[in-house]
């Protein structure tokens, strides 16, 4: 039994209903879900743990897309077009490993780590493992992935989160000094890329380069000088912190699409996530902090 077979059998059973809930399903691999939690625990839970989060996080997808690089394998509806379709929008890039996959089971396995045996834990570790099925079996029925891409996928989300975390908790309380090492590579591979003409044909490399440079050097100046202590004992603060804080956000995020031209690698991906990743390292707790909430 191929790869491709296994796709072809579950289009099979396509219908719209099956087709709009797997779409929808498949979000919780995008980097929407990252985004929420990371924001969550940074202004409300635990800052340092929200940093290692972020940068295991970040790794992961690096390690996944250079894997993607090396195997470069086609996905299955453009390796076999007469038998299987994109349902959806079809996503870009190589098919091996899952990065959806890798994307889900990265952040399970980290949460589990943080509140394995508590009463979080409990809950957090069936809808960890529910959520990262549910997502791999959205990817193979909505044409996007193989099986084995989605199982690959899986493993590499699982092994980066374990293997990753471990090496960031030897930098002990250290670890915002990364800084020094992360901004200025960051911004050297960039102008590689720019000045190369590769920028274009790599527009989501730009973007974690921009808001890994930006969250780094956030995290720093935030923690040595603005040192803003997420913990209250007043529910509401953390709302607003989440209603507020995400308002901006995402009218960055979107509203620099047309202060920055798209043809401009550079501003539109770079400097518009490292303004974005910035604002909410530094700018939303410095914010928080002067209005007290």
């Amino acid at each position: 039994m191929t790869d491709a077979f296994i796709v072809v059998q579950l289009q099979k059973i396509s219908n719209a209903f099956l087709d709009y809930l797997f779409i929808g399903i498949t979000q919780l691999g995008t980097e929407i879900l990252f985004l929420a939690v990371a924001v969550f625990l940074y202004w409300c839970i635990d800052k340092k743990f929200a940093f290692k989060f972020i940068n295991v996080y970040i790794l992961g997808v690096s390690l996944n897309e250079g894997l993607k690089t090396l195997i470069r394998r086609p996905r299955p509806y453009v390796a076999h077009p007469d038998e299987i379709r994109s349902i959806g929008e079809p996503t870009g890039g190589y098919s091996m490993p899952s990065g959806h996959s890798q994307s889900i089971s990265n952040v399970s396995v980290q949460l589990n780590r943080k509140y394995k045996n508590t009463g979080v834990g409990a809950v957090l570790l069936p809808v960890g493992v529910y959520a990262t099925l549910a997502v791999m079996f959205s990817r193979v029925y909505l044409g996007q992935h193989y099986l084995t891409d989605v199982i690959a996928g899986c493993a590499a989300g699982i092994l980066s989160a374990l293997c990753f975390s471990r090496l960031f908790d030897l930098l002990g309380d250290r670890e915002h000094l990364i800084f020094a090492g992360v901004l200025p590579l960051t911004l050297a591979v960039c102008l590689i890329l720019v000045f190369t003409g590769a920028a274009r044909q790599v527009p989501d490399v730009m973007k974690v380069l921009g808001a890994y440079g930006a969250v780094t050097t956030g995290y720093f100046v935030e923690k040595r000088f603005v040192r803003y202590e997420v913990r209250t004992k007043t529910l509401w603060k953390y709302f607003l912190r989440c209603v507020v804080g995400l308002a901006v956000t995402l009218a960055l995020k979107e509203g620099l699409k047309y202060a920055f031209p798209e043809s401009v690698a550079f501003l539109h991906g770079y400097l518009r996530y490292f303004i974005v990743a910035a604002w909410a390292s530094l700018g939303a707790p410095l914010v928080f902090k002067l209005v007290k909430i």
